[in-house]
């Protein structure tokens, strides 16, 4: 497996090749994602580059976090037992990259790096045509 510095490299490469039309991403379908019903994801992009299948989204999950205790002593709120009171759920959003087989199944997950943030930015633009329809609205206008 890679180190975490090759998949940081790795992923600025897809980045910079997103950002220059090398690497072209389309919508996906959300309904080939693992996900459970409190999932929400933004919606997935695809590409395919060097023969294997990419596929990044967002996604939302929540994790369960334990309440500061009431006590005074950590130790008598471990004989609260687990109940659910004793907890809070969280919120985190988390880019997901991803490589699937042909049916869009999950093969392999990149580790969780802030630069997948950058790069979802960067293909919904790319694949959204924003920059196509900012160059037109501003040519339009000149007129």
């Amino acid at each position: 497996m890679p180190n975490d510095n090759k998949n940081i490299e790795a992923i600025g490469k897809i980045l910079a090749l997103t950002r220059d039309g090398t690497i072209v991403w389309e919508v996906a379908k959300k309904n080939q994602i693992d996900q459970t019903e409190e999932d929400v994801i933004t919606t997935p992009f695809k590409t395919t580059y060097l023969e294997k299948n990419l596929r990044i989204y967002k996604k939302k999950y929540k994790k369960k976090i334990r309440k500061p205790s009431a006590s005074f002593f950590y130790a008598i709120s471990a004989f609260e037992g687990d109940d659910e009171k004793n907890y809070d759920y969280r919120t985190f959003y988390k880019t997901i990259l991803e490589i699937t087989d042909n049916f869009g199944n999950a093969l392999w997950t990149f580790p969780d790096e802030d630069i997948l943030d950058d790069l979802l930015k960067a293909v919904k633009y790319k694949a959204s045509g924003a920059q196509d329809f900012i160059d037109q609205l501003l040519e339009d206008s000149k007129e």
